[in-house]
């Protein structure tokens, strides 16, 4: 039997090729301690390399940031309970409230990871700090660790801490990324021998600048 393709088979691989890009890679990566940190710019998309053995490092974790409330109410953390189609959100509302500097360990998304963790990066009043995030993050890494975790994707913060950038002027809300990066940058910094391996998970193309900086004087001061 003779194989050969249609013009209908050359249409859909092409659709297919399109739907798959862009294919992200790591911008930049770098080894710190006994962790492995990557560096991932994709807007508002999820990179799926981040879950193939050549990233991934084994389980994974992914870090949502929450007020004691718990709730997954808007922006990042309102994508991160999507994937888990809601099933993080029941769970952590039976253990809720959770001091500030606290995590909680739920659910994950099938087929992505295994586990969420709710930071508590904000207190009652939606105020946060780089101790705050510090804690928060050093907290979850400890419990996703427990879980045999080997690795944790820490998204961008700032549209949780900066809900609407919109309403800043540009330079207003360019400085309140700087400001959250290097906040984030120091809890990762510290979790460094609890994770082999980290995905940063930067959303918002603009903010990229500030997380290669950081990562560059992390290098710098190892």
């Amino acid at each position: 039997m003779t194989n050969f393709v249609t013009p209908e088979m050359i249409a859909n691989m092409k659709s297919s090729m399109h739907l798959a890009k862009p294919f992200y890679r790591p911008k930049m990566s770098v080894s710190l301690g006994k962790s492995t940190i990557h560096l991932w710019v994709a807007e508002r998309k999820l990179p799926g390399l981040i879950f193939t053995p050549l990233y991934s490092g084994g389980k994974l974790c992914m870090v949502a940031p929450v007020a004691p409330d718990l709730k997954m109410a808007f922006s990042i953390a309102k994508v991160i309970r999507d994937y888990s189609g809601d099933l993080v959100q029941y769970e952590a509302l039976s253990a809720a409230p959770l001091a500030q500097g606290q995590a909680f360990l739920g659910l994950g998304a099938k087929y992505k990871y295994a586990y969420t963790a709710l930071a508590v990066i904000f207190d009652e009043y939606k105020r946060t700090s780089t101790s705050a995030i510090q804690s928060a993050l050093k907290r979850s890494a400890e419990l996703a660790s427990q879980k045999g975790c080997k690795g944790m994707i820490i998204p961008d913060f700032t549209s949780n801490i900066v809900p609407q950038p919109n309403w800043l002027q540009k330079t207003a809300a360019m400085k309140e990324a700087e400001s959250t990066a290097a906040s984030m940058m120091s809890g990762i910094a510290a979790i460094r021998d609890t994770m082999p391996v980290i995905h940063i998970w930067c959303w918002c193309e603009d903010y990229a600048p500030f997380y290669t900086r950081e990562l560059e004087r992390l290098k710098k001061a190892r």
